[in-house]
């Protein structure tokens, strides 16, 4: 990752499928909190999804994760 950088999502999701006890990954959300403890600014995640990549604004940005104990969420679906 770097400033600026998109996250490729094909790449993300091999990862987690790395992690022991992962079956698989069905698909990823991603979602621009805003308010409170975390950023004014707003961005519109689901047009920047292209190709499944996810393109930051023009302008100098970032991803972040700032609570991940709180903002990173999975859910175990059983057959």
């Amino acid at each position: 990752m770097q400033i600026n950088g998109p996250i490729d999502i094909s790449a993300l999701s091999t990862s987690v499928d790395q992690v022991e006890g992962v079956q698989s990954v069905v698909k990823f959300e991603f979602t621009n909190k805003t308010g409170g403890t975390y950023s004014r600014n707003k961005y519109n995640v689901q047009t920047a999804i292209r190709n499944n990549i996810l393109y930051p604004s023009l302008d100098p940005c970032i991803f972040e994760i700032k609570y991940p104990n709180n903002d990173i969420r999975g859910r175990v679906i059983k057959p």
